[in-house]
């Protein structure tokens, strides 16, 4: 009513996402939060998407396709200096997965390839919580994977950085979902700005950036086999071409995912509409 500028910042697709994540697929609902999606993007003056996928999508829905612009997310953590402390088994080959803990996220892939290398010198951490948590801390007791797969639990922010430099790969898992490889999963910007070799199970957009970058390997699929099968090629490489990973990843956020100048930008488009 007071004609003041709204910008409005995408996360997720409504309601593709709610139908990926909940399974809800009513007619009704949907076609209500449709409505309602449809009348929100309509009345803002900017729409800023996180991930270049979704732009298209939502130009789809309004008329003014310009003000829809591809803006991504930035990590709110760094890396650190290595200080030489270990969070981990120095001997294991230490896999990290950071954030929620749920059904989306494919961890159940993961519980199944640690099965697979159980015999191996591979550690699965887990570090977050979320509602498929408790579930999967049983099938790792039902396959006895105590010693190959640790549950750390929610960690605060800060503290992501030395678990993630304790690590020797990061792990980016996804679901298979037309909705999910859309998106760029946000715990992705985090392993590269603290400069983390990537182990990618994702397709669509998570898996483009992984090639782009250089910063690991990536599953030809998204199964057990596929996971497995990048596990035993990231455990051949030798120290050089692990520390090549770390390089091209911290290069590549400090390229595209840099706070500041995503920031900057941020306020070139706050200005462009305070002038118009």
């Amino acid at each position: 009513r007071k004609k003041i500028p709204v910008i409005m910042n995408v996360q997720d697709l409504w309601p593709e996402n709610i139908t990926a994540v909940t399974g809800i697929d009513n007619k009704i609902i949907i076609g209500l939060i449709d409505i309602l999606v449809n009348y929100i993007y309509k009345h803002c003056d900017k729409i800023l998407t996180a991930s270049p996928s979704f732009v298209d999508k939502i130009r789809d829905r309004v008329k003014d396709k310009d003000k829809v612009v591809y803006w991504p997310q930035y990590s709110v953590v760094s890396a650190l200096e290595d200080n030489g402390e270990c969070l981990f088994d120095p001997s294991k080959f230490n896999i990290t997965f950071t954030g929620n803990i749920g059904e989306a996220q494919g961890i159940d892939i993961a519980i199944e390839a640690a099965r697979v290398l159980k015999d191996t010198r591979i550690h699965w951490n887990f570090i977050g919580d979320g509602r498929d948590k408790a579930r999967l801390e049983e099938l790792c007791k039902k396959y006895e994977l105590e010693k190959n797969v640790t549950f750390h639990g929610f960690k605060e922010e800060k503290y992501i950085p030395s678990y993630l430099n304790s690590s020797d790969a990061a792990l980016l898992i996804l679901k298979p979902n037309p909705v999910f490889d859309m998106t760029i999963p946000a715990k992705l910007q985090t392993y590269l700005a603290c400069g983390a070799p990537i182990l990618g199970c994702v397709s669509g957009e998570g898996k483009k950036i992984i090639l782009d970058s250089k910063c690991g390997v990536v599953s030809d699929d998204i199964s057990v086999d596929g996971l497995v099968n990048v596990c035993k090629t990231m455990c051949e490489f030798d120290e050089n071409q692990m520390k090549q990973f770390k390089n091209n990843s911290l290069n590549y956020g400090k390229e595209v995912f840099d706070k500041k100048s995503l920031l900057d930008r941020l306020e070139r488009y706050m200005e462009e509409l305070k002038n118009d």
